[in-house]
Parts: C-alpha cells; structure tokens; sequence
C-alpha cells in the first residue's frame, strides 16, 4: 500500500510540473509600444493632403494611430495604419496665425496604448498682401525671395505727370521691372520740379528711399491684387485706393502718358499736364 501511495504521489507531482511548465510556454506575450516624438518644419501655405512625416512607433504587434487632440482643430489629419501626417485645412498654416501646430497622437497595440506628442513648426513665406518691405507686397517671384512692394497711402491725389517740360523723356518701359529705370530716365529729363515720378523718386518712407513711379504693368498688378493691398493699407494706417486714375511711369508719346483707372482697371494714355493720383513701388529681396 505505502509502495502505491508513493507512486501515485510521484505521478501526481509530474503531472503538476508539466501542467505549470505548459503554462508557462503557452502564456501570450504582453503588448508593447515604443513612440517617439515627432517634429517637422515646413513652409507656410502648403497644399492640402501634402504629406508632413510619419510618427516613429514600434511593437510587438499591429499598431494604429489617431490624433486626440491637435492645435489648432482640424489642422492635419494621420493615416490610422502608418502614422503618416498630412494637411487637412491648408487655411490653418498660415505662419502669421498658427506659426507653431501641435498635436498629441494615440498609438495602440491591441489596448496597449502610447501617447506622442507632433510639432509642426511653420517657415514665414512672403505672400501678397503682407506688409512687409516698407509696404504692401503685391508681386512675389516663383522663389518667393524677389518681388515688389507699394505704399500704404497715395503719395498724391492731384498731380502731373511732368513739369512742363514737352519732349519725349525715353521711359518707354512697360513690362514688369522696367519702372525704376522709368522713373530714373524721367527725373534725368525733366529735372527739378513737381511732378508724378519725381514725388516717388523722393520719397523716403520706412526706412527705404528707393521708391518709385511703377510701369504700366507693374500697376496693373496693384490694381489687380488692390483689395488685400486696401486690407493692409487701412488696418495699418494707410488708405485705400481712389476710385480714379492713377499715373504709371510708362511714356506713349511726346503728349501722353499711361495711366490706369482704379475703378474699372482700364488703362489709357493721358495727356501729361492732366492732375492724377500716385501710389508709388519698390523693388525687394529677401535672399
């Protein structure tokens, strides 16, 4: 009897430790997650849906993603299977509003969940409408460092376009570019006096003194973009244009000059004795 019960006992216990041992091996591994950080810098103004980065996360298992809090609402939005950020509201990243976007993003492995927080630092960008330059920007190049600036305010409302002085002064330019040079030919001919581009040449302004009277195109420009310049001028002091015409520093011929109706946006040749309004331009850099 005490042979058996010894035996049994020793059965009993094996099967215990390879029931534990069973266990032990069968058991599922808990869930893990590691998150990092996440930062990026981009430029302001970019397209919607563009692509900022993907988070970095690993596991032992399928990992999704979400955004549980960004700042501001509706900002970026994250693919919930790779953890790539993008654009959703391009209106957001707008550097003189939002120059930093935050967001806190929820990474879960099957309930096992890790929080990272996103920083999307914005790049100032030179846009139309900003006022910067000594003015308001109304032309930026296709870098975005190079373009063109005018004045808060009209520099007159009732002048000529020459002194009196009859004769073909040569600034013959029209194209965007040519009104400094305009303006130089100008003053060089008619030399001292009151008159449209001797006003801009001038005038010192903001720290600047290179102003001056813009080309029939560079005009048609500002007049083309004249409802943000109005936006800027006025909430910095300035004016908005005159519903009239305004002188451009193109030439037509030994009588006329080229002007442009802020009303309707015509342009036309003027006789140059004719009283008109001035807004005068820079040219500027940013490299």
């Amino acid at each position: 009897m005490k042979k058996f019960i010894k035996k049994s006992y020793l059965v009993t216990s094996v099967l215990l430790v390879a029931i534990v041992s069973c266990k032990k091996e069968n058991k599922i591994p808990e869930n893990t997650v590691t998150v990092q950080n996440f930062t990026a810098t981009i430029n302001e103004n970019p397209t919607t849906g563009q692509s900022i980065g993907t988070v970095q996360a690993t596991g032992n298992g399928t990992l999704s993603y979400s955004i549980t809090t960004q700042t501001p609402t509706g900002a970026l939005t994250i693919n919930a299977a790779t953890g790539e950020l993008a654009v959703a509201n391009t209106t957001l990243f707008n550097y003189e509003i939002n120059p930093v976007i935050t967001a806190t993003i929820e990474v879960n492995n099957s309930g096992t969940i890790k929080n990272l927080t996103a920083t999307i630092t914005l790049t100032d960008v030179n846009e139309i409408g900003e006022y910067k330059f000594g003015g308001v920007i109304f032309l930026v190049n296709s870098t975005g460092k190079k373009g063109l600036a005018c004045t808060i305010t009209d520099q007159s409302t009732n002048i000529q376009w020459y002194n009196g002085s009859n004769g073909i002064t040569g600034a013959s330019g029209s194209a965007v570019g040519t009104g400094q040079a305009n303006t130089t030919t100008i003053v060089n001919f008619q030399g001292t006096g009151s008159y449209a581009a001797k006003l801009c040449d001038d005038l010192s302004l903001n720290g600047f003194s290179d102003w001056y009277l813009p080309s029939e195109d560079e005009l048609n420009e500002v007049f083309i973009n004249r409802v943000v310049i109005n936006a800027t001028s006025t909430a910095n002091g300035g004016n908005a244009f005159l519903n009239s015409f305004y002188w451009t520093s193109t030439e037509f011929n030994i009588a006329n000059a080229r002007s442009q109706d802020f009303s309707t946006g015509s342009q036309a040749s003027s006789g140059k004795g004719i009283f008109r309004k001035v807004r005068a331009v820079r040219s500027w850099t940013d490299f």
